[in-house]
């Protein structure tokens, strides 16, 4: 076992050390280098990488490493659609794997630029969105532990309170209601709202149920015609749904090519059904001489229980990976959806 971490109090130190540490630092660059640079010597790793999500491609970049070359790190670009990649991003759940199978698709899945034999990852979120992951390989034998997969939990999300703060101080956004690009309420905002429905709906015994709807391959999109037009392409898409929902329904956007919609007082079967008609109006719409499909999650929150936001849009991620894996231009509920609890 590591002496680093054989024990909770030893853990807590260094948990203490490292935040005393980065609230001396001053950029968002600087926190993420000295985080992975206290990471690697405590845990001995041979490569460790802070990937997140890249918001003009929308794909996963690294953007702070130990063990890997620049050349290397210039060119990685990884799909969030990768199975192992895609379970952390989307279901939440942390990665530790010893002596890991080299003929594995799960090997290749999270293979940085060298060989290695053991493998750990923990996903970097705040406020219900994943931003991206930092994960740790080992080449030699030793493998990892349980108390290393917390510490690196730990780091995690003390990487996510960097790069948030780091929004935060730019343009002010914790005060931003509407996001410019769409008019579409912010995300935050949006939370804040739906907790409120979730209290009425909880006291008026009322449906909600909760929408998330990708774009089908954006990123080739984005590609082929360019930023100005995708944006389009998502206004496209506002414009559509905003047809099929009532007075009270609560509409923001969620990510670069996503947005998600609380509707009120609506059952899962209602609400699929809505669902589907706004999948079927896009997938009939021209647009730059093309056509484009969504993807889109369905999750019902009924009033006889608590609804965890962060849960929630886990949940939502699965389904679409779900739909995605199938071919997407569908409507994937969690209640059915392969990943999903039995309710």
């Amino acid at each position: 076992m590591n002496d680093q971490f054989s024990s909770s109090q030893k853990v807590l130190e260094l948990v203490k050390t490292v935040t005393q540490s980065i609230n001396r630092e001053f950029t968002c660059e600087e926190i993420l280098h000295h985080l992975i640079d206290i990471t690697k010597h405590r845990m001995h790793v041979q490569m460790i990488a802070v990937v997140l999500f890249d918001e003009k491609s929308g794909y996963l970049r690294i953007k702070a490493s130990r063990g890997l070359s620049q050349n290397f790190m210039t060119k990685f670009e990884r799909n969030d659609e990768v199975e192992q990649v895609g379970k952390l991003i989307h279901g939440g759940e942390s990665i530790l794997i010893n002596a890991i199978d080299k003929a594995s698709s799960s090997y290749a899945d999270l293979k940085l630029e060298n060989d290695y034999n053991s493998v750990m990852a923990a996903r970097v979120t705040f406020h219900a969105q994943a931003l991206g992951y930092i994960i740790c390989q080992r080449h030699t034998d030793a493998g990892f532990e349980q108390n290393e997969l917390l510490f690196l939990e730990i780091i995690s999300q003390l990487i996510a309170t960097a790069l948030i703060n780091h929004r935060l101080s730019d343009e002010n956004k914790a005060l931003t209601v509407i996001d410019k690009e769409t008019e579409l309420y912010t995300f935050k905002f949006f939370c804040d709202r739906l907790n409120i429905e979730f209290e009425r709906a909880k006291m008026a015994h009322q449906d909600i149920t909760i929408l998330l709807i990708d774009i089908d391959h954006f990123k080739v999109f984005c590609r082929s015609y360019g930023d100005e037009q995708s944006i389009e392409l998502l206004r496209k898409l506002v414009e559509i749904t905003r047809h099929h929902l009532a007075g009270l329904d609560l509409i923001s956007r969620y990510g670069r090519d996503q947005i998600t919609i609380a509707l009120i007082n609506k059952d899962e079967n209602c609400a699929s059904a809505i669902a589907q008609d706004i999948c079927d109006a896009f997938s009939m719409m021209h647009f730059c001489g093309t056509t484009a499909s969504v993807s889109i999650g369905v999750y019902h929150c009924p009033p006889d229980r608590e609804n965890d936001i962060t849960a929630i849009y886990n949940n939502l991620g699965m389904t679409l990976f779900d739909a995605r894996y199938h071919g997407g231009n569908r409507v994937c509920k969690w209640s059915t959806c392969i990943y999903g609890d039995t309710r």
